[in-house]
């Protein structure tokens, strides 16, 4: 059995070498047209899904009222911002924010 190769060839260390990127949490918001009032980071903002260290890891709650709702803890901020991200995400697919693309029928993946 023959390999296909997609005819694409790195040289040797350019991903060693290329400068790494890691999205901050308010540019996955933007880029799924999460509002940036629907969320606060290391801050409380009432109305809002807010992240904020503690001494033991990192919360994430909404806060309405002057008080914390629905609190879980975190012992690492990456977990803590997946979660936000998670519950950000999952509320703008409830309120048709946010939809998933659809290809046209027939469309063919330029990949394939």
């Amino acid at each position: 059995m023959s390999e296909r190769s997609s005819g694409w060839v790195l040289p040797e260390g350019v991903l060693r070498d290329a400068p790494t990127h890691t999205p901050r949490p308010h540019e996955l918001a933007d880029l799924a047209a999460i509002p940036r009032t629907a969320y606060a980071l290391e801050t409380e903002m009432d109305g809002a899904l807010c992240l904020m260290p503690g001494p033991d890891g990192y919360e994430v709650f909404m806060a309405m009222d002057g008080a914390r709702h629905e609190a879980r803890a975190f012992p690492d901020e990456e977990a803590a911002y997946f979660y936000l991200f998670g519950v950000l995400a999952a509320e703008a697919v409830r309120n048709g924010a946010l939809l998933p693309a659809v290809a046209a029928a027939g469309a063919r993946h330029e990949l394939s």
